[in-house]
Order: C-alpha cells, then structure tokens, then sequence
C-alpha cells in the first residue's frame, strides 16, 4: 500500500478526474440535443416556441442538468425553477460552447492532478523503499541462516568437535564457525542429560574449552555422540528450511508487495495522461493502445524524481 500522504494524493487524482469525466461524458450526451431542442425556444427568455410538451420539458430537464455540470453558464431561472443558460446564445453554437468550457475542465483537471500526482510519485517510492530495506533484512537473515546450515552440515566440522568426547574435552573455535553459542548450548544440555558435569572456560584465544567427566562412561558417551550427531543434523535440517522460508518472504516481497506499489501508480498517470492535451489530441485508437499498455511500464526504473 502507498504511504498515507501517497493515498490521499491518489484518492484527489481520482476524484478530479471522475469529476472530469463525468462533464465530458455529460456534455456529449447533452449537448448535441441541447442545441436540437434550443431552436425550437426563445433564445433569451427559454420559452417555448414549437416544441411539443414533452420536447419542451426534456429541454428544461437537460439545461438543469447542465446547469448543475456547470453553474457558470447559468443566468438565472424562470417562475418554475428551471435554470436558464446563456448557452448558444452568442456567436457560438451550444456544442462549440460547451466544448470550450469542456477544454478549460481539461487544463484546470491536468493542472490538479499534476500538483497532486508527485507526491502519489513520492508516496509510492517511500513504500518501494520501505519494502527494499525489508528485503535486505531477510536477506541478512537467510544468510546467517544459510551459514549456521552449513556449520551443522560440516560434517569434517562436527567430527572434529565430537573427537574431543573421548578426551573429555570439547574446544569450540570462532575462527571455524560463527554458531559456537548454538554449539555450546547443545553439548552442555546433551552433557548435563548424562549428568557428565560439563565445565566451561573461556580462553585467551577467544576459543571455548568444555570439560567434562567422561571416565568409565564409555557407552553413555556413545549415546552422547549419536545424540549430538542427531542434534547437529536436525540443526542442519531446520535451518534450511528457516532459509526457504526467507526465500518465500523475499520473493513475495519482489514480486508482489514492490510490483503493486507501483501498480498502484498506474491509475494516477493514466488520468494524468488523459487530460494531457497532447493526449486527447490523439486518435482514440492511439489513446486506447497506450493506457492498456500501460500496466506493462516498469515505473519501478524511474529512479529519479519526476517533476510532473
């Protein structure tokens, strides 16, 4: 999801543009037909001249529903209520007209969505970042994860530690791994299990000596091998699966968090596009093939900031 700043600036883009949209959509539909009936009223006082009753109310019905759409052409209203438009009254014709007002909808919409669309830009790139710092943890995280598999998998690694069993003398080396506390903590319980008395010193050399009284205890310490050999092998096991899942999380994280942030931009620079008047003035074959390829720009490469 974008950041709040992000979600409010794409929330103004849509309701500007579906504002926009609604006019136009309404002036097409009403104006040719405002412009049909309006010759058959009084050009100034709206009355009615030689259209039927029923003509003549659906002219009152659609100049209140331009007035609504746009109150500037409204200049006053009769003993009814109904709004009287100062619309095809001049030189031009009421579609010319409303086409005009329509075209300063255009520019006064592009210029909303343009102050409103960087910082939808910028919201985006925030989460975009937020979720590219998240990524890098869990790949910190995989990696120490993939190390201690790799320290439990070493099966050269462990043999040389288990051979200090039959000294009573365990050295744990940091130098060798970097798993010596996981190591530790799995020989002391091992070892208090079988009540060996494990004691531990840390030495000069930054190693770790774990003593422990291993006389006449030949097979407990048999049972202290296969247990410790069974730990480090499962110690193995689950820590690749921990590095599995940390794959899952980053790829989701890739895939799908990055790319619907970015989807998210589509809608904003799809309405910024349509009211580009480089835009409209394209065919509406061109229009169409552009915004449903749209969903096809990698956003995600614009790494710099855009000034809309």
């Amino acid at each position: 999801m974008p950041s709040k700043k992000g979600a409010e600036a794409n929330a103004k883009i849509s309701q500007t543009f579906d504002n926009y949209k609604q006019k136009t959509l309404a002036a097409s539909d009403l104006g040719n037909r405002y412009e049909e009936l309006s010759q058959g009223v009084n050009p100034l006082t709206k009355a009615n001249l030689s259209l039927s009753d029923d003509k003549y109310t659906e002219f009152l019905e659609i100049s209140n529903q331009l007035a609504g759409l746009f109150p500037t052409l409204v200049s006053g209203y009769d003993s009814q209520g109904n709004a009287l438009l100062t619309l095809g009254n001049g030189a031009q014709s009421a579609t010319d007209q409303l086409n005009s007002l329509l075209e300063m909808q255009r520019q006064m919409a592009h210029v909303e969505i343009s102050n409103n669309l960087q910082t939808s830009f910028d919201g985006a790139t925030a989460q975009v970042e937020k979720l590219t710092k998240q990524i890098s943890d869990l790949q910190s995280s995989k990696a120490e994860t993939d190390e201690t598999a790799n320290s439990f998998a070493n099966t050269t690694l462990n043999n040389k530690i288990l051979s200090g069993l039959e000294k009573g003398s365990i050295t744990l080396d940091s130098a060798e791994t970097d798993d010596v506390e996981t190591y530790e903590s799995k020989i002391v319980k091992t070892l208090i299990a079988h009540a060996m008395a494990p004691n531990l010193t840390q030495n000069d050399d930054g190693t770790i000596n774990i003593a422990f009284d291993s006389v006449g205890n030949d097979e407990s310490l048999a049972d202290v091998r296969t247990e410790l050999t069974a730990l480090f092998s499962q110690e193995a096991e689950d820590s690749k699966a921990r590095s599995n899942d940390y794959d899952h999380q980053i790829a989701v994280a890739k895939k799908m968090q990055i790319a619907d942030t970015w989807a998210n931009m589509t809608g904003p620079i799809s309405n910024y596009l349509q009211t580009a008047g480089s835009f409209t003035n394209l065919s509406e074959t061109l229009q169409g093939a552009l915004l449903s390829n749209l969903g096809n720009l990698d956003i995600g490469s614009l790494t710099e900031k855009i000034q809309w």
